[in-house]
């Protein structure tokens, strides 16, 4: 089936572009700064790789990094993929939890109890964040951007409501 009748618009065109990347040949492309996005997912990081077998015909597989928010967003309603795939927003979130917020109490906790002296426990604290600082730029902005959209979803969903429940005035023709 051509991507347009499995994906969403947006998802469509961006895997698309990544296939139009390919030269027809055995390869693989890295593409660690695409990022798509539509309403409830945010797609980030791909790896595309293709295979060209001696019949000539090519397998490509798209692979993301890292995803936030629910994968069944990615295609069309009728493809059925909707509601019985797992959101993985728990993981990314998880994970910047894991990559910051644990580490940064842990130090706290430590110093606190007098196990480590705070200079130096903050200290190599920042240097292991500091090594990291790309991979958590780009959790935090995945994450980031994730919520920016549930929050566009909402209002936008507050405002439809709103206009439902007008009184609406009818005026008369004569």
């Amino acid at each position: 089936m051509p991507l347009d009748e499995v994906f969403c618009d947006a998802i469509a065109d961006g895997l698309t572009d990544c296939v139009n990347m390919l030269s027809g040949e055995t390869q693989v492309i890295s593409l660690p700064s695409l990022i798509l996005e539509v309403p409830g997912l945010v797609l980030a990081g791909a790896h595309v790789l293709s295979t060209v077998d001696e019949d000539g015909s090519q397998s490509i597989i798209i692979r993301f990094r890292c995803s936030v928010g629910g994968i069944g967003y990615a295609f069309r309603p009728d493809v059925g993929f909707g509601a019985g795939l797992e959101d993985l927003t728990r993981e990314v979130s998880a994970q910047v939890l894991t990559d910051l917020a644990l580490p940064l109490l842990n130090v706290l906790s430590a110093t606190e109890a007098g196990l480590v002296d705070a200079e130096s426990a903050i200290g190599s604290l920042s240097q292991q964040l500091a090594d990291r600082v790309h991979e958590i730029r780009f959790q935090i902005e995945l994450v980031k951007r994730y919520t920016d959209g549930l929050e566009r979803q909402r209002r936008s969903s507050q405002s439809a409501e709103a206009m439902r429940e007008q009184p609406r005035h009818l005026t008369s023709c004569q």
